[in-house]
């Protein structure tokens, strides 16, 4: 099934002319991205966390989004070196190393 994308009732809205202007909330595209970085995580949390599951899917559930929560990661570490912001890039890369350990494929 796909998903219709296109507006037809929506007013059309002026693109910023550099990528780091800020939009009509304040925020800049980096800081936007890393807003949505940070809630796939925490969806990616609260699915493999094992309340409410039975007890081993948890394991599964981590085993099947390792390479999203992963990939994830590594583009939050990649907004964070470009903020600067290494303190956070690093405990992300930290958090990387360990699924990298937990689940080696």
């Amino acid at each position: 099934m796909m998903i219709n994308t296109t507006a037809t009732n929506q007013e059309p809205v002026a693109a910023p002319k550099e990528a780091g202007e800020n939009n009509g909330e304040g925020e800049g595209y980096e800081q936007e991205a890393l807003n949505y970085l940070t809630l796939s995580l925490q969806i990616l949390s609260d699915f493999t966390s094992p309340e409410g599951t039975l007890s081993g899917e948890a394991i599964v559930r981590k085993s099947m989004t390792a390479f999203l929560e992963i990939d994830t990661l590594l583009s939050r570490v990649q907004l964070f070196n470009h903020a600067p912001d290494y303190k956070s890039a690093l405990e992300d890369l930290i958090l990387v190393e360990a699924l990298c350990v937990q689940f080696p494929e």
